[in-house]
C-alpha cells in the first residue's frame, strides 16, 4: 500500500473550484470509471463512494442526476472509454485526478487500485502523468 496524505478528507470533499464542464454523456462515461476505481480493490470503502458521488454532483451543473446515472448504467465500457477519448487533454487530465482522487481519499492506495488507475489511463488514451500529478491537476481545477 502506498500511504498520501495529500490533503484531509474534508478538503476533498470540500473544493468546489472546478470549472470543467462535460456534457451528460461525458459524466456518464465518468460516472462508470468512477464506479470501477470505487470498486478496484475489492471493497467498497464509504469515503469513496462519498467523494465520487459529490464530484459528479458538482461536475453535473445542475443536470439532472437521474438522466446521468440511467446513461451511465446502459453505457458499455467500450463506449465510456471511446466518449473520454475524444475528451480534450485537460479534461482527461481532470478525469484522471479524479480517479486517483477517489483511491487516496481513504489516505491509502492499494496495489489494485494503481493498477486499475493505469490500466484506465491507458484505455482512456489519458496524458502520460504520474498519479501524483494527475491529483495535483484535479485538486487545483
Amino acid at each position: 500500500m502506498i500511504n498520501y496524505n495529500l490533503h484531509s478528507w474534508e478538503f476533498l470533499c470540500e473544493n468546489t473550484n472546478k470549472i470543467m464542464i462535460f456534457t451528460v454523456k461525458e459524466l456518464a462515461a465518468i460516472h462508470n470509471l468512477a464506479k470501477v476505481m470505487v470498486d478496484a480493490d475489492g471493497k467498497i470503502e464509504g469515503k469513496e463512494a462519498v467523494l465520487a458521488a459529490l464530484e459528479l454532483t458538482k461536475l453535473s451543473n445542475g443536470i439532472d442526476s437521474d438522466s446521468i446515472v440511467k446513461m451511465a448504467e446502459t453505457m458499455e465500457p467500450a463506449k465510456a472509454f471511446e466518449v473520454v477519448k475524444n475528451m480534450t487533454t485537460d479534461e482527461k487530465k481532470y478525469v484522471s485526478g479524479f480517479l486517483a482522487a477517489i483511491s487516496v481519499v481513504d489516505g491509502n492506495v492499494a496495489p489494485q487500485e494503481l493498477a486499475m488507475w493505469k490500466a484506465i489511463s491507458a484505455l482512456g488514451n489519458f496524458p502520460a502523468i504520474s498519479f501524483e500529478e494527475a491529483l495535483r491537476f484535479w485538486d487545483t481545477h
